[in-house]
């Protein structure tokens, strides 16, 4: 048995296949249509965009890899989480990446991205300041989105 652990595993997995091809996922997105999906899962923001654990980059990164199945998914970004969405970010100040490019990818993929209005407000913020694609929401629909998911997770 000890020598079957020295040898190397027999695989014919290649990198490739180990890495998911946006770009590749987009085109294939394009060429469905609309289309309904039969699972959908919540994905919750409620911190900041840069220096809280990565809380951000770790939601829309689930909800990317949600999409990259095949499935969907909404965004929810409530109290600071708005700030997630905002245009204009720049994180090279305190040496972390731009989370927009993975918002984009998101949105393209079929994601849905929705902050609550009072949030927004409390914040000083509007419709103006967010990114292309992110809608506002009142507290009713929230309640709406909570309930037509089949999962939620909360960041």
């Amino acid at each position: 048995m000890a020598d079957d652990i020295k040898q190397p595993a027999e695989t014919d997995e290649e990198c490739a296949d180990c890495v998911v091809d946006v770009a590749a996922l987009k085109a294939r997105r394009e060429a469905q249509g609309e289309r309904e999906n039969t699972w959908s899962a919540l994905i919750m923001l409620t911190r900041g965009t840069y220096g809280h654990w990565d809380d951000a980059f770790s939601a829309v990164q689930v909800g990317n890899a949600v999409l990259a199945v095949e499935e969907g998914a909404t965004m929810l970004l409530v109290g600071d989480g708005v700030y997630f969405a905002v245009k204009g970010q720049d994180p090279s100040g305190i040496g972390l990446a731009n989370n927009t490019n993975y918002i984009q990818d998101f949105l393209d993929l079929g994601g849905r991205m929705l902050a609550l209005g009072p949030s927004l407000e409390k914040r000083g913020l509007s419709r103006e300041d967010l990114l292309q694609g992110v809608d506002v929401i009142t507290p009713a629909r929230m309640s709406s989105e909570v309930a037509q998911h089949n999962v939620s997770v909360t960041f």
